[in-house]
């Protein structure tokens, strides 16, 4: 499997690793959508790392490669949601909304996923009203706590610590991230 040992090593927790090992696994490779993975990957890393401005650059690349197989739209939806998340933290909040609705253009507006990068959109845009209007029942995890961070958080209520260290050692971490 392409960027097994990518994966090995984030189980790790070896984040430098894994982002090597994707690096590596992607210049390996011919396929355009084994590429693309592996550039999504990289750019998740990247933003874990707080490396914005280069995940934003390779996001960018995995969806240009994507947009040539327009079977793969899962995949570009994944891109789209993690160049949102880029986009955010560089400060870029419109930018992350047009890649949050071309997400959604795929998905459809009830993915957890989308769901949670909407709730970070209106969270950096200080939007408190929409953040509190969003539903976390029935979400799973880790997107329902995710989103109740950003809740709680934007409410300046302390119990948001609390949540976030339920989230550290939870197993679907690597899907909040946006690896595939």
């Amino acid at each position: 499997m392409i960027g097994e040992e990518g994966y090995r090593a984030l189980e790790r927790g070896d984040l430098i690793t894994a982002f090597n090992e994707f690096s590596a696994a992607e210049k390996r490779t011919n396929d355009p959508i084994e590429r693309s993975m592996m550039m999504i990957n990289q750019g998740a890393l990247l933003i874990a790392m707080g490396k914005y401005a280069l995940a934003v650059e390779k996001l960018i690349m995995a969806k240009a490669l994507l947009k040539q197989n327009p079977a793969e739209r899962k995949l570009l939806a994944v891109a789209c949601l993690n160049l949102s998340k880029a986009m955010i933290y560089a400060g870029k909040v419109r930018d992350a909304r047009t890649e949050a609705d071309c997400a959604a253009s795929f998905l459809g507006n009830e993915d957890p996923h989308l769901l949670y990068v909407r709730a970070l959109i209106k969270f950096y845009e200080n939007d408190k009203a929409g953040l509190l209007e969003i539903k976390t029942e029935g979400l799973p995890e880790p997107y329902r706590k995710l989103i109740l961070v950003l809740q709680l958080k934007i409410n300046s209520d302390k119990r948001y610590t609390d949540v976030l260290k339920e989230l550290i050692p939870s197993s679907q971490v690597r899907d909040a991230l946006g690896l595939v």
